[in-house]
């Protein structure tokens, strides 16, 4: 009888301790990585959307980039890790930031912290890889490493509001890039 208590107490506490439908994540703000969680109204399991800046990270709804879209100078703001809606941003203290330089329709150029690197790469619809990329990790603050593994790891792509997003690792992480 004693467990048979316990056991509805805990289910008590659980059931007061979870969201309502009306506790929705959408107007908590995590202001020191300008993420926000929303909830997804067209999903029954309310699965949470993560947003940087107000662009929403979504792998649902991905267009296809016109190619030539891509071809700028794009600096690293941040790597986002979608299973959390986690955000990393680019460290104040470091002296150049992680820049991608698509050059044309296949080649790409660029620097890390403490590295130069330049390849080739390939857009299909949303997908994207990266090929024949010689780079180093010499002398690599954590910053620039991150961008190595993200790259060598990448699998779509798209363009919004004139920033690139690079997601990466199944996409289940994201690098956020803003126009230069």
């Amino acid at each position: 009888m004693k467990t048979l208590t316990n056991l509805l107490f805990l289910m008590l506490i659980t059931l007061s301790l979870s969201c309502s439908k009306n506790d929705s994540l959408a107007n908590r703000e995590n202001t020191n990585n300008n993420s926000t969680n929303v909830e997804n109204s067209n999903n029954t399991n309310y699965d949470t959307l993560c947003t940087f800046q107000s662009i929403v990270l979504d792998t649902s709804d991905l267009v296809s980039i016109n190619k030539t879209s891509i071809i700028y100078n794009w600096k690293l703001i941040a790597y986002a890790d979608l299973s959390d809606c986690s955000f990393i941003t680019e460290p104040k203290d470091i002296e150049k930031s992680v820049e991608i330089n698509f050059k044309d329709s296949e080649n790409v150029s660029g620097h890390t912290l403490g590295n130069t690197f330049e390849g080739k790469y390939l857009i299909q619809n949303d997908s994207i890889q990266f090929i024949d990329l010689l780079i180093t990790l010499v002398k690599e603050p954590e910053w620039g490493e991150k961008f190595t593994y993200a790259i060598y790891n990448s699998d779509l792509v798209t363009i919004k509001n004139d920033t690139l997003i690079i997601y990466y690792s199944q996409s289940k992480k994201a690098m956020i890039f803003s126009k230069q």
